[in-house]
């Protein structure tokens, strides 16, 4: 079985040493959301923490999603899960979740008609 990995920034650890702990409880629980998820297998390469109040998930495709605040990240999760198998992620630069139940689609190319 693959184990999922996703490449995170702006987490505080305890240590930068193998060992250290992931410091502030909303940032592991949103970690763990993803690992269940299964985010990291396919689409999704990288979450940015850097701002606790504006998570970002970026996709290999280029997309970013805006998942809201730290504690928001597990419910964010459960949504962004749901609305997957009905679109094609690399279509989109923009998926705002920030808004919980709303998603905002914002896509790559705009066709003027």
């Amino acid at each position: 079985a693959t184990v999922p990995y996703i490449i995170s920034d702006g987490i505080p650890v305890t240590d930068a040493a193998p060992g250290g702990r992931v410091q502030g409880r909303e940032m592991l629980a949103a970690l763990v959301a993803l690992h269940a998820a299964g985010i990291g297998l396919d689409d999704f390469v990288a979450v940015d923490f850097s701002d606790p109040r504006g998570v970002v998930l970026r996709s290999s495709a280029g997309t970013e999603v805006l998942l809201g605040s730290a504690d928001e990240v597990p419910d964010r999760i459960k949504e962004l899960t749901a609305l997957l198998p009905t679109l094609v992620i690399g279509d989109y630069r923009l998926i705002d979740l920030r808004f919980g139940g709303e998603a905002i689609l914002v896509p790559r190319k705009v066709v003027n008609r």
